[in-house]
């Protein structure tokens, strides 16, 4: 290197000179350096070339304790990370362990409430089939027997009675019901079965329930139905029919004067088709505060001024849960005091009129064949109970051998072959589950196919499902129905034995006379009254009464007034008095449903909405209705001549059953005012209550009355007013009459 040269033999320096050899100018400024003797001129440099180097010695120990130092940190970390790793793995492992123990703890709470929350549902269950059974049971014994009743040798004061009996037990049963199918909903059992059924059949039924309860309040009661809809739809008829009877019948309770107004279209709402039922009352309203409430379960609102009106505040909370099964929905527009507008929407499906269920099992009423030997046992451990039943087979000519358990039914099943067995669920010593299940077990094969029905109060949920499984063929719930014993009967028993002796009527649960089993004569009016077409007994006898008597009375008085009604209808027509049409129309609309004629009552009702149309576009010309002017009164032109036809062929036909005649003239008795008097005031309170039944008896006994020719004119007027079912302008005769008979007691004092 040319700058630096090897000192040979520099091993040691002295007063700043070297010990032998010599140095060339670096290795002299080298050795000036370390000897610390370089001269002063050099001193600055010297300083400050040291001060260098001890800044980079100070940088390069810096250096190297930050490389330390990182490198340090770096094992340190990695040290650490693994030990916080490790601290973390540890944490999971034992929150692993914690969380497999709480899944385990949570699963055993799983299961534990799972099994506190059958346990509940099973003391549910068990308490509601228990307060089935133990409701059911005395309500069995007092629908039925006081339907059987004699009532002949009863007087005016006793029979009110018996009827408030019937009709507070039947609210009292509707009350279950409703209790029993909320529960049903709640379990999620309540399943929808949607069949082919004719919806304008539903439509004329209904129409004519409500409307004779609407009218029973003196409330206007108008019913439409859209042309659009056809007649056939596919849907669960029973949960529809109950839909549309709950919000109506709901509308007539709280409805005090005005009108109800039901209508029945199809419309589009989005992209489905639907069927929309509009339920309009001129009511006493609900707040906007209570519309949220009123869906509610047990919700009644204004419980202090509603307090008299029957319900348990359950009837909208299930029509509201049956909609939801139905996919539908129900909406509700209401102003207090002014009234309100129910909206429900069903989804719409065609239906297929050859697909129709057809219940042949009902199509007539079931008799015993002539000299037929039919053996039925009847197993209750309530004697009552089998009284009852013994009372509905006895309707039917039919007699049943009884015992009050199982033990003794398995006997007599032993020692004699039945045609069919009614076999009661809960009874001491063997029940009804347990008798069957032990007469399945027979080696004979007739007891294999015997068939056993069990007559239960139990009407829960699963509760046919339980008797099915156990062997039994069918299930009646008491109270029992008729319709339905009737469908067993025809059902089971041997078609060798019974007739079917009335294809256009079934029974309606009410007893046909006093005799156990029906007289001759009765059978043959039953029968020949069932074969007029069009004319439904059991909805006849729902109205009138059972008794052949009771509908007899209401049959003649129909026929008595039909010449003059018909003719006051022609008349009005005639007239364009409309005002007057449309009350004697109105007044045929009610006889025509209370005889049973369902489909003339429905024609009737068209005419009415026409004439009322008519009314209203008269008092407001520019109104919607005013547009159909010439539509409605054409309907009324074309369709009242054939009405009134139709009317007249069917008194035709009655009168040719005896005893009915075309008149009756009744052997009048004189009577004092007093008498007369009582009489009226029976007439009065049959009007008031609209019980056609009632005013058909007290018009018959007025009819038998003379007192003087005025006050003879008033009775045959007001005997004519209730014969026409109007029974409101009837009252109003009576109040006027019985001014005038006070008068008469008075003078002749």
């Amino acid at each position: 290197m040319e700058g630096f040269k090897i000192i040979p033999d520099a091993t040691a320096l002295k007063d700043g000179a070297p010990r032998g050899g010599f140095l060339n100018s670096a290795g002299k400024f080298v050795a000036r350096i370390f000897a610390g003797t370089a001269d002063s001129g050099q001193h600055e440099e010297v300083r400050a070339y040291r001060h260098r180097m001890r800044i980079k010695k100070t940088a390069f120990s810096l250096s190297a304790l930050i490389s330390f130092g990182l490198i340090f940190c770096y094992y340190s970390a990695s040290f650490l990370h693994e030990t916080i790793n490790s601290i973390l793995y540890i944490f999971l492992f034992l929150l692993t362990i914690v969380n497999v123990a709480l899944h385990l703890a949570n699963d055993n709470l799983v299961e534990a409430l799972t099994k506190k929350a059958e346990a509940a549902s099973k003391a549910k269950s068990d308490f509601l089939a228990n307060m089935s059974h133990e409701i059911r049971t005395p309500m069995n014994a007092i629908i039925g027997l006081s339907e059987f009743m004699p009532v002949d040798n009863l007087d005016d004061t006793q029979k009110n009675y018996l009827r408030d009996i019937q009709k507070m037990s039947k609210n009292l049963l509707g009350i279950i019901n409703d209790i029993l199918d909320f529960s049903k909903i709640e379990a999620g059992k309540m399943e929808i079965i949607p069949v082919h059924f004719n919806l304008t059949s539903l439509f004329n039924d209904i129409v004519s329930m409500c409307g004779f309860i609407a009218s029973s309040k003196a409330l206007e009661f108008t019913a439409s139905m859209d042309e659009n809809l056809p007649d056939v739809v596919y849907g669960d008829e029973l949960r529809i029919r109950q839909v549309f009877t709950n919000v109506i019948n709901n509308a007539i309770k709280y409805t005090r004067t005005g009108f109800v107004k039901f209508r029945l279209k199809k419309e589009d709402y989005g992209d489905k088709e639907y069927i929309k039922a509009v339920v309009e009352d001129t009511g006493i309203g609900i707040s906007k505060e209570d519309i949220q409430k009123l869906f509610g379960t047990f919700q009644r609102l204004n419980t202090n001024k509603n307090r008299r009106i029957p319900g348990t505040g359950l009837g909208l909370a299930i029509t509201k849960q049956l909609l939801d099964l139905m996919d539908g929905s129900i909406m509700v527009e209401s102003e207090y005091r002014q009234g309100s507008v129910f909206t429900i929407y069903i989804p719409f499906m065609p239906g297929d009129p050859l697909k129709i269920e057809k219940d042949a099992d009902i199509s007539g009423f079931v008799g015993a064949r002539a000299g037929a030997d039919i053996k039925i046992l009847a197993v209750d451990d309530s004697i009552v109970n089998l009284t009852v039943i013994e009372r509905h087979l006895a309707v039917h000519g039919m007699k049943a051998d009884t015992c009050v358990n199982g033990h003794d039914a398995f006997n007599k099943i032993l020692n004699k072959d039945y045609d069919l067995v009614f076999l009661d669920h809960m009874m001491p010593e063997m029940d009804g589950i347990e008798t069957c299940r032990y007469i399945r077990l027979l080696d004979d094969e007739k007891y294999k196919k015997l068939p056993i029905v069990a007559l239960s109060a139990n009407a829960v949920s699963g509760a046919r499902d339980l008797f099915l499984e156990a062997g039994m063929n069918d299930f009646i719930s008491k109270p029992i129905d008729s319709v339905q014993l009737n469908s067993v009967l025809s059902k089971f028993l041997p078609p060798e034995k019974i007739s079917k002796v009335f294809h256009a009527a079934s029974v309606d649960g009410n007893g046909a006379g006093d005799e156990l089993i029906w007289s001759d004569e009765e059978r043959r009016i039953f029968r020949e009254l069932s074969s007029i077409d069009g004319l439904n007994m059991q909805e006849m006898r729902t109205h009138t009464g059972s008794r052949t008597a009771d509908y007899l009375k209401v049959l003649q008085q129909f026929i008595n007034g039909v010449d003059e009604n018909t003719e006051k209808i022609k008349t009005a027509l005639r007239d364009r008095n409309w005002q007057d049409y449309l009350i004697q129309i109105h007044a045929y609309k009610g006889a025509l449903a209370i005889i049973g004629m369902i489909e003339l009552s429905a024609r009737a009702l068209t005419l009415e909405t026409a004439a009322r149309a008519i009314i209203e576009s008269e008092k407001n010309p520019h109104t919607d209705t005013a547009n159909d002017s010439k539509k409605n009164p054409e309907i009324c032109e074309t369709e009242t001549p054939k009405l009134c036809d139709a009317i007249t062929a069917l008194r035709d036909a009655l009168v040719k059953i005896p005893p009915l005649v075309r008149t009756r003239q009744a052997e009048k008795v004189k009577v004092n005012a007093v008498s007369l008097k009582e009489k009226l005031a029976a007439m009065e309170a049959a009007c008031h209550s609209f019980k056609a039944k009632d005013a058909a008896e007290a018009a018959a006994q007025l009819e038998k009355c003379t007192f003087n020719e005025d006050v003879d004119a008033k009775i045959a007027k007001i005997c004519e007013l209730a014969g026409a079912f109007r029974f409101i302008d009837a009252v109003q005769e009576i109040k006027e009459l019985d001014g005038l008979m006070h008068n008469y007691i008075v003078n002749s004092l």
